[in-house]
């Protein structure tokens, strides 16, 4: 996967409220599984976050306000780790919309993801969210905690965020998945409330399940939204050259020996001709290595 904008620079040592995309591909399953949680403060919560990730089968995990500092490496065995962090508390505003999306690019299609956070009491960017919903994927998603209510995904009033997200998911055509219940317990009072959201494109909408995980890691309720699909995760293994071991002499000598025995007439085939003796003579002088890398290819995350 590959980041596009601002890469993160540690600084000093506060938690930073940002989010975080974690992919795997481990497992073999005809599902793409996404994992979404408001897991409000990770440090303290790996080991129950890494059992979540293991027991659900998770391929991407979409993580908010994960309050880490910028010093602390994040990772979990066989996952590549994108965060979004704030780069300083200079630059940081409390009312802004935290947003990661990626592209991942399956071997059947191509799916975008967008992880969001908006804090409670602020207008929300929709120009940001409607530029991020602009692609050609197959399968568009919406996640995270938005903080605003609608009847629509179970929320017991509407106020305006929650109308303004009714429209931009009607105007992307994308459809709620949430089955009304509630994300949201509060450790102070034992209210319940619909704070997280999960929305899809029409089309794709008949091929997912969405389930919550009644799980005490925050506050927040883990949501494991299922997409039905053919999923070979398997790790590839290709060729590459060990430059460091080349015998450079007999790389040289071998190529002036195969240029010698042919000398074609037109550019194309003296290039075409060219370019094969040169792996001719690779293949004979330069040794070769296994290396190991992700079958997927991934798209930009925009900021």
């Amino acid at each position: 996967m590959a980041s596009h904008g601002p890469e993160h620079q540690p600084g000093i040592g506060y938690p930073e409220r940002g989010n975080i995309i974690c992919i795997m591909y481990q497992y073999s399953t005809r599902t793409l599984n996404i994992l979404q949680l408001n897991i409000n403060g990770t440090q303290k919560k790996i080991e129950e976050l890494t059992e979540i990730l293991n027991v659900n089968k998770v391929h991407i995990a979409c993580l908010q306000e994960t309050k880490l500092k910028p010093n602390l490496k994040l990772k979990f065995k066989g996952f590549t780790t994108l965060r979004k962090d704030r780069k300083d508390r200079s630059d940081y505003d409390v009312n802004s919309t935290k947003v990661q999306a990626i592209t991942a690019l399956l071997p059947q299609q191509g799916v975008t993801i967008i992880n969001a956070y908006h804090p409670d009491n602020s207008d929300i960017n929709l120009d940001l969210f409607n530029t991020l919903l602009d692609t050609k994927s197959d399968t568009k998603i919406l996640l995270g905690n938005l903080n605003a209510k609608n009847p629509s995904w179970g929320s017991r009033t509407l106020d305006l965020k929650g109308s303004q997200i009714e429209y931009l998911l009607c105007d992307n055509d994308l459809s709620i998945l949430n089955d009304k219940r509630s994300t949201y317990l509060s450790k102070t009072n034992g209210t319940t409330s619909t704070l997280d959201i999960t929305a899809i494109n029409q089309q794709t909408a008949s091929q997912a399940t969405w389930k919550i995980l009644k799980n005490a890691i925050s506050d927040h309720f883990s949501i494991i939204t299922s997409i039905s699909q053919r999923v070979d995760c398997t790790i590839q293994s290709k060729r590459s050259w060990n430059f460091r071991k080349a015998n450079w002499g007999k790389f040289t000598s071998e190529l002036e020996t195969l240029c010698s025995l042919s000398s074609p007439h037109t550019l194309d085939e003296r290039l075409q001709s060219f370019a094969s003796h040169i792996n001719a003579a690779a293949k004979r002088s330069i040794p070769r290595v296994k290396r190991r890398d992700d079958w997927a290819r991934f798209g930009k995350t925009p900021t």
